[in-house]
């Protein structure tokens, strides 16, 4: 909504704008944006983790899945 509202400038900058993008200040600044959100991202888990502490175990399942035949459960074999 400000920007909206803003008037041409009266002079130019007296620094002209870079004329590559592919400059060593560029590719620092993206390497380090990386650094910081990949490091922000493993603090963040790391903190998730000590607070649930039930989702940093492997969960085990103590009895065997039964077989499942078109929705129902197979019973065992009647002795005929």
């Amino acid at each position: 909504m400000a920007a909206t509202r803003l008037q041409p400038a009266e002079n130019l900058s007296k620094r002209r704008p870079l004329a590559n993008i592919f400059n060593l200040y560029i590719l620092l600044s993206v390497i380090g944006q990386f650094a910081v959100h990949v490091i922000a991202m493993r603090e963040v888990t790391a903190l998730a983790k000590a607070f649930m502490p039930e989702y940093a175990q492997p969960v085990r399942v103590r009895a065997p899945l039964a077989r499942r035949t078109h929705g129902r459960v197979d019973a065992a074999p009647l002795a005929g």
